[in-house]
């Protein structure tokens, strides 16, 4: 199925884009002179070291969490994707407003289920969770894994989303 394999694809650049986050981020980097004028240079002379270490923690942080939401969304994408293929016409969400409403890609896998097989489901998975806190909870990955009781290291978690939603997308075959 073409759009799982471009999904794939994406997975697959995400994960590229995320091995050079983690080298870029490694280690400090002086802004460069044609890029100074975006840096305010005299306001960075006057922090502490320990202060310009939290300002970085924090764009990495952020980072990371942007990375998270971009791994939901490909899923999101290709099954909304999937949907619209096998029905011609957009998905649209069967829960009233003032209901519970669930999460899209559940909704989604319901909705499907009678033309795929989902090897896997993503319901209760840590991706959903994961994604939802970092949305809803300051846009920090960190703060995230503190809700959730995730003691892993960043970096990790997300190769584990990256691996989880392989497997995902790998698992969806036709009925």
């Amino acid at each position: 199925m073409k759009i799982l394999k471009i999904a794939l694809n994406d997975l697959a650049y995400l994960e590229e884009d995320f091995g050079s986050l983690v080298k870029s981020t490694r280690r400090k980097k002086k802004p460069k002179k044609n890029q100074s004028h975006l840096i305010d240079i005299e306001f960075l002379k006057t922090l502490n070291e320990l202060e310009r270490e939290e300002i970085d923690k924090k764009r990495k942080d952020r980072k990371y969490a942007s990375f998270v939401v971009e791994v939901y969304a490909i899923v999101e994408q290709a099954l909304e994707e999937l949907y619209e293929k096998t029905y011609k016409k957009s998905f649209k969400s069967k829960v009233k407003d003032n209901e519970k409403k669930l999460n899209k890609v559940i909704e989604l896998e319901e909705a499907l289920n009678d033309k795929f097989e989902f090897g896997k489901t993503l319901d209760g998975s840590e991706i959903l969770k994961v994604r939802n806190k970092v949305v809803h909870k300051k846009y920090s990955l960190k703060k995230s894994k503190e809700i959730l009781g995730i003691k892993k290291r960043s970096k990790d978690l997300l190769e584990e989303l990256i691996d989880e939603m392989y497997d995902y997308l790998k698992s969806i075959s036709k009925n």
